[in-house]
């Protein structure tokens, strides 16, 4: 059989996805065993799990995300069950909303919320205050339960995502049952929805616990300043301490990693193992539940939480962005409205460059992400290469990789390297493809399982080498999900500031590291200015591939 060259492209992309995945973890984990005279050992492990002050990181760490996902994961089930059972008016409006917060950075909405719930110029603060006649501020965002609540918000989004798709494919016909049988609401809610919903919530928990454990925007901009520390913070911390301790670095990361791991093979095994079967062969259409009379009550928990999720922060964000310097809204305050921090905004250079550095990562990243997953789902899907199951596990284990992990993972890989990439836009590029590997692999792995091989085996007798059917059989049928993950990829490397943060240079600096400068210096109006373009350029460029990319896959 003559060897068709063009399979070296499917086998290096397979090397290059090891190479990408596996040897930063290496790495890092080989700086952890290392002491500060460069012998291996396990010191820096008896050092940290000896230390009073490592389990109290622990501790917090646990606490905080053990508390957002508990309340992130309960508003959006409640707001999904709304939305997708009930008559609750809006509904459309609603689920909308509820998705608007996945395109606005992370590191943008906190923001908003230290202009809203600052202990001195708060405005939510500041109202409350004027009401009551209070002279201390009743709430305050630098703490555990603001932290909680902020981090919270942010992950109720995907909650409410995955908890309505489960709803939407539930068979109704137990709830009806209950119902006929004179169950309440509250009580079919209770000892029927819930049971079903239960595979759906624990995953949701237990993806919405690693995606706590290893954020990074809220300790920083809202535990630091009230000197709380979790373990991303911790290492953040240690790597702008001189000299750093690469081998106390390695150690606390290796450990964050471990734990988002851990909480990623149950996640797995979840989904492996199933739930219970609500989806019949007999037609059915979820049942709308009547609320009555509650269904304004319903529309007013539901508005309150759009409220909190999208409203307050954006009014908050416009209203900061056109002062001169920050005030909370007022009719004093009306008078010092200007365009500056918009033309400031416009002819700052760092400020352009930092947009066009988004922009080439978040292009660059998308781009290589959907082919390399592409390639390695075909091989896992299509081949009987011997390991090609771990190929698999190689695209997918980033998702277990903090992003602050991963940071430091290629500092240890590429600060020293013959390449000298470091400090150049090129190392964000591959850290993002590292980090966002997974969600292509999913997205494509997901399309190519649909395919039929009947068109790959005609070309195939036709003549065609791999790269022909791949280029021009493969690639066309799979472009309708690859340009989903496209998107989507796109959209969270232009947020993505947890590695980014650690990663960039002056040269490189993108929005998502520009924005946490700003607001570590204090600048907040002019921070309020490039969130409010940020959001909107996003939310153009969005639109505009969408509709690109319904033609495309027309």
């Amino acid at each position: 059989m003559k060897f068709d060259i063009s399979w070296l492209v499917p086998l290096a992309i397979a090397v290059l996805i090891g190479y990408l995945t596996v040897v930063p973890i290496v790495m890092m984990i080989r700086d952890s065993l290392r002491d500060a005279n460069g012998a291996f050992g396990l010191d820096n492990y008896k050092l940290i799990l000896t230390s009073h002050t490592s389990w109290s990181l622990i501790g917090q760490s646990v606490v905080f995300a053990l508390g957002a996902t508990l309340f992130g994961t309960a508003v959006g089930a409640v707001l999904a069950w709304l939305v997708e059972r009930t008559n609750v008016p809006g509904r459309r409006i609603f689920y909308v909303a509820a998705l608007v917060p996945l395109i606005i950075p992370g590191s943008l909405s906190t923001f908003a919320w230290v202009l809203l719930l600052s202990p001195n110029v708060g405005w939510i603060n500041v109202v409350i205050k004027d009401i009551t006649g209070l002279d201390k501020a009743p709430l305050n965002v630098y703490s555990m339960p603001g932290m909680i609540f902020v981090e919270g918000l942010h992950l109720s989004s995907l909650a409410f995502l995955l908890i309505a798709a489960a709803l939407r494919s539930m068979d109704a016909s137990l709830e009806e049952a209950a119902s006929s049988s004179g169950a309440r609401i509250l009580t079919t809610a209770r000892r029927i929805t819930m049971p079903l919903l239960l595979p759906a919530l624990a995953s949701t928990l237990l993806l919405g616990l690693v995606r706590a454990i290893e954020g990074f925007e809220v300790p920083a901009m809202l535990g630091q300043p009230a000197r709380i520390y979790v373990l991303t913070s911790q290492i953040y911390l240690a790597l702008n301490t001189f000299p750093i301790n690469l081998g106390v670095v390695g150690t606390y990361s290796t450990l964050l990693f471990i734990v988002a791991a851990v909480g990623v093979i149950f996640y797995l095994r979840l989904l492996a193992r199933g739930g219970y079967s609500t989806v019949t062969g007999k037609g059915f259409r979820p049942r709308v539940i009547d609320l009555g009379r509650y269904r304004y009550v319903a529309f007013v928990f539901a508005l309150f939480y759009v409220a909190l999720l999208c409203l307050l922060p954006a009014v908050i964000m416009i209203w900061s962005s056109f002062l001169p310097f920050y005030a909370a809204p007022s009719g004093e305050a009306m008078h010092l409205l200007t365009l500056s921090n918009y033309r400031t905004l416009f002819s700052d250079p760092i400020a352009l460059q930092s947009a066009r550095n988004s922009l080439i990562l978040g292009l660059g990243a998308a781009t290589i992400v959907v082919l390399l997953s592409a390639v390695s789902s075909w091989i896992t899907a299509r081949t009987r290469i011997k390991g090609r199951q771990l190929l698999d596990v190689a695209a997918f284990l980033p998702i277990a990789i903090p992003g602050l992990v991963l940071g430091v993972a290629m500092i240890d890989l590429y600060a020293a390297s013959p390449l000298h990439i470091y400090g150049t836009i090129f190392v964000l590029i591959i850290a993002f493809v590292i980090r966002f590997l997974p969600y292509g692999m999913r997205a494509s792995s997901a399309s190519i399982v649909q395919l039929h091989t009947e068109l790959e085996e005609a070309a195939m007798v036709s003549g065609a080498r791999w790269l022909q059917r791949f280029r021009r059989v493969v690639l066309p049928l799979l472009r309708p999900g690859l340009f989903a993950a496209w998107i989507y990829v796109f959209i969270v490397s232009t947020r993505e500031m947890s590695s980014a943060i650690i990663l960039s240079s002056q040269q490189n600096i993108p929005l998502a590291v520009l924005i946490y400068n700003l607001y570590t210096n204090g600048n907040y109006t002019a921070l309020s200015a490039l969130g409010v373009c940020m959001i909107l350029g996003l939310s153009l460029l969005v639109a505009l591939f969408q509709r690109l990319g319904g033609r495309l896959t027309a």
